[in-house]
This record gives C-alpha cells, structure tokens and sequence, in this order.
C-alpha cells in the first residue's frame, strides 16, 4: 500500500501551526505521526520518500495555469470561489517554501 500524505513541520510556534491550518489540508498531522501508526497496526516494512520539492514544484505549476486560466475558472467557480482557491493554494506554496509543511510518499507491506 502506498498514499501520499502533506504533514506539518516539527516544532512549528503556535502562529505556524494556525497558518497550516488554515492553508493546509483538513485533517494535518504532526510530521511524525504516520511512521509509529502504522508499525502500531502491524505494517513492519515502512518506507517514507520525503518528495515535497517536487510538491512545491507542481503546487508552483498549478497556481500558474490558475492564473493563466483566471477568466474561464472565474465563469466555472465564480469569481469569489476562484479567488478563495487560489489564496489558499498561493498559502500553501508559501508554507511549504517556509518549510512549515512537508509532503511524504509512504509505503508500506
């Protein structure tokens, strides 16, 4: 089994913390919480790839085209929704560039 998880950094002040919140996922773990759950469950082949520069590379390209197709997402969306999407897309390049969140490719036997 593999799946890919956005995580928040350790150590983040409590600032950090609410800024991943409100540009992160949902449902945002602690960096170290994947790792002890899932040898918990029985899983004893773990392996974690840390791939956020290529998230933050992607992330980078997708708010491109967002932008280079504003007008046609804006008549989808609705300007109010495009415009929301896109800061929290733009927050979570940010965060991410900050180091505040990391994106992991786990698998696990």
């Amino acid at each position: 089994m593999s799946f890919l998880v956005i995580v928040a950094a350790d150590g983040l002040s409590a600032e950090e913390t609410r800024r991943v919140k409100d540009v992160g996922p949902e449902h945002i773990t602690p960096g170290d919480g994947y790792g002890g759950l899932l040898e918990d469950a029985g899983f004893m082949d773990l392996d974690i790839v840390d791939v956020t520069e290529d998230y933050l590379a992607a992330q980078a390209a997708w708010i491109g085209e967002w932008k280079a197709e504003r007008s046609d997402f804006e008549q989808l969306l609705g300007v109010k929704e495009y415009a929301e999407r896109h800061a929290r897309d733009q927050g979570a390049l940010a965060a991410g560039r900050a180091g505040l969140m990391r994106r992991y490719l786990i698998s696990v036997v």
